[in-house]
């Protein structure tokens, strides 16, 4: 059973790597699909469609490890944010889900726990 798990487990594994299309753009020059960006001290990964940040956002440490964790919709932060001490614990989580406009803007307010 645990052989059969361990196949599994490389197949996936095998799968998530050999995607090679990253940080493309759609026939209007519009952000697409996996983007990948380093940052000062960070290296991001996100889903764009359509030029708008849609789905899992990852943020890591240049160590590797996770700095935050969170998903975006329609360009907006949802749910919870998590971030990350760069020795692996939670340090902060964010609940976004009010939104508040402002001379012609929209905000978003998250819920700090710290």
């Amino acid at each position: 059973m645990k052989f059969i798990f361990f196949c599994f487990f490389l197949a996936s594994v095998q799968g998530v790597y050999s995607q090679t299309e990253i940080n493309l753009v759609d026939s209007k020059g519009r952000k697409t699909g996996l983007w990948i960006d380093s940052l000062i001290g960070y290296r991001s990964e996100h889903y764009y469609k359509a030029g708008v940040k849609n789905g899992i956002e990852k943020v890591y440490f240049l160590n590797g490890g996770l700095y935050f964790l969170g998903e975006y919709k329609n360009g907006h932060l949802i749910g919870k944010g998590f971030f990350f001490h760069d020795k692996g614990f939670l340090t902060m989580t964010i609940n976004y889900k009010e939104f508040v406009k402002h001379k012609g803007k929209t905000y978003q307010k998250g819920f700090f726990t710290y």
